[in-house]
């Protein structure tokens, strides 16, 4: 722009996710939205839950995405419970958890997995206080996405006990998950 005296850039938004300019805005807010919601004090990690590639196709031919979604994005936050109550050998906690669904992996191919902003312990009810850990176990973390996967795949396509049976039996040391 020039008005005669000097020369002005001016943006302006597309608001599309695809421009590197308005991304980039929007990525900001976003943490910035994120950010405010964290406990001051508390270390995070960040937690990545998968499925395994024999799900994906059930999963994109499922009628109701929005449903499908939110319960597994809700299965994450069982599992990393029980996860770190029975690490901690506390029942009475809750855990502070920020989920994402990422629908594509990037490629660009179909495959809906989830990454946990994970606060690194949890809050007892009973002590009130901020209990806390620096891992999360591997094998127990694998093995009880396994469950907490395979048990939702059941109750959600129940014409699939077949390929349930065949997950559990092929994967003995649970289905892959990255621990941060």
């Amino acid at each position: 722009l020039n008005c005669g005296k000097d020369h002005h850039i001016v943006h302006f938004s597309c608001k599309g996710k695809g421009c590197l300019q308005c991304a980039k805005r929007k990525a900001r807010e976003a943490l910035d939205k994120i950010g405010s919601r964290l406990m001051s004090g508390v270390n995070y990690r960040q937690v990545m839950l998968s499925i395994p590639m024999e799900l994906r196709d059930l999963f994109q031919q499922h009628p109701d995405h929005s449903q499908l979604y939110a319960d597994f994005m809700n299965l994450s936050h069982n599992c990393l419970s029980q996860v770190i109550r029975e690490y901690l050998l506390n029942d009475n906690i809750k855990i502070a958890c920020i989920t994402f669904i990422h629908t594509h992996g990037r490629e660009g191919n179909y495959n809906p997995h989830l990454h946990i902003i994970l606060g690194e312990g949890a809050y007892s009810m009973i002590s009130k206080e901020w209990l806390t850990f620096n891992h999360l176990p591997l094998q127990l973390l694998r093995k009880k996405w396994q469950y907490h996967l395979l048990s939702f795949v059941k109750e959600t396509f129940p014409d699939e006990k077949k390929l349930v049976s065949d997950l559990w039996d092929n994967n003995p040391h649970g289905f892959y998950v990255f621990p941060g």
